[in-house]
């Protein structure tokens, strides 16, 4: 029974000892996340209090627009190939119609 009791004493204190930590713990998030969503709010506040100006603003459209201007070039390229790959396969197709029309000719053949 004592040593029953000495168990359920020490589950006890461990319990109280874990409990504490978790507590702790969720403190330290708590206190995370409200940092976090401060500097979050103070950025989004400079952001909106930063009036852009017409050379940032016309820099990045230029810089969009050079993005657009080559993934229409890498779309055109892209299809080009696939156009490609395309009749590639039709005649690969072809090839093998023709060589299994072959093979088919060739075993009746050797059947009679």
């Amino acid at each position: 029974t004592t040593q029953i009791d000495f168990i359920q004493t020490e589950r006890d204190q461990l319990e109280k000892q874990l409990r504490n930590e978790i507590k702790e713990l969720q403190r330290s998030l708590e206190t995370i996340q409200n940092e976090l969503n401060y500097e979050r709010q103070v950025r989004f506040e400079q952001l909106a209090s930063a009036a852009p100006s017409e050379d940032l603003s016309s820099s990045i459209v230029e810089d969009y627009q050079k993005q657009i201007d080559e993934l229409q070039q890498k779309l055109s390229e892209n299809n080009e190939e696939r156009t490609l790959l395309c009749d590639r396969l039709s005649e690969v197709e072809l090839e093998l119609k023709e060589t299994k029309h072959t093979h088919e000719l060739t075993s009746t053949k050797y059947r009679e």
